[in-house]
């Protein structure tokens, strides 16, 4: 499988976690499988793990997913962390979308951060 969705142990944060190669197709499946199995609140906090996930999506098809997430209801007052390895920005163009339409979205490369800042929101 692409991804792993779980929840912290301890914690409402929902911790996604790409594998390989991860198509736009999986991701929205991913974003219906999160939607009927995972979220219990109004205010979303997820840690979005991104450091093994291999680029295969056009600069498109990342522009797509970013407004897709942030025109979705269940995210509208989330916050997304999205971990990514230092100097590889694979998600930038998504993530800046995301952003520019309204997303609270931040990047980290340490996953204590992440999960910092994620319980302070």
């Amino acid at each position: 499988m692409p991804h792993e969705i779980t929840v912290l142990e301890g914690t409402s944060i929902i911790k996604i976690t790409y594998n390989d190669e991860v198509s736009l197709d999986e991701r929205i499946n991913m974003i219906t499988e999160l939607t009927l199995n995972y979220i219990t609140t109004s205010h979303l906090k997820i840690l979005l793990d991104a450091r093994k996930l291999v680029k295969n999506m056009t600069e498109t098809e990342q522009k797509l997913w970013g407004k897709y997430i942030a025109s979705r209801e269940e995210f509208i007052t989330a916050s997304v962390a999205v971990l990514d390895q230092i100097n590889i920005h694979i998600n930038q163009s998504s993530i800046k979308m995301a952003y520019l339409t309204g997303q609270n979205i931040q990047q980290f490369h340490c996953e204590e951060t992440a999960i910092d800042w994620l319980s302070k929101q």
